[in-house]
């Protein structure tokens, strides 16, 4: 199973990235994040979670900001009419957390506002996603809000990736802010968690 990848970004055609992997162009199908962080940040290299997915003798690869926003995709894929095609469709127009919030808050209609997808495959989006979002929530522990507000992007990534930007390697940067955000007693921003991360890497 492909959980990861990582490589020179070589194209972008609207929702669709090609990553160069040691001289193999890999097509990713990604999401809007996915899409925002390129484009915004003007990254020459990326690292996703990933997702490969074979059907009728056709694979697929997805790539997603964080795990998050991949566990979303795989419950949406599980939902009956929706499938991996039309669930990468709704996380190229919605974010992880708007989907969320439209299951938690049962608006049907802003799925169906998303091309060719109908009303009841809205409706039925919201009824099986709502039985499952509460392990959508405790996936992070670390978040914005409390349980029952409006779920935004965990911190942990935008922190790790920082981080790696600043040249520490991966593992330790993600084992630095979880211990960082384990000691905290109160939310931090995403500035002061990277600051505190630093002097626990560099200790």
């Amino acid at each position: 199973m492909l959980n990861h990848l990582t490589g020179k970004i070589f194209s972008l055609n609207d929702h669709v990235l090609v990553v160069d992997v040691h001289g193999i162009g890999i097509n990713v199908f990604i999401t809007r994040t996915v899409r925002e962080e390129i484009v915004t940040n003007d990254r020459e290299d990326i690292f996703l979670y990933s997702r490969l997915i074979g059907r009728d003798g056709d694979y697929v690869v997805y790539g997603f900001y964080d795990e998050q926003e991949r566990l979303v995709f795989d419950h949406l894929r599980q939902v009956q009419g929706v499938g991996a095609r039309t669930s990468i469709l709704i996380l190229s127009h919605l974010s992880s957390p708007d989907v969320l919030r439209a299951v938690r808050e049962e608006k049907g209609e802003v799925f169906s506002a998303v091309k060719g997808i109908g009303k009841k495959v809205a409706d039925r989006i919201v009824l099986e996603l709502k039985n499952k979002i509460d392990t959508i929530w405790a996936y992070e522990e670390h978040t914005t809000g409390s349980h029952g507000e409006v779920l935004t992007e965990s911190i942990t990534e935008p922190a790790v990736r920082a981080l790696v930007h600043l040249g520490c390697k991966r593992t330790q940067a993600k084992n630095t802010v979880e211990k960082v955000l384990k000691k905290v007693d109160s939310p931090l921003s995403l500035e002061e968690i990277i600051k505190e991360s630093l002097k626990v890497y560099n200790e």
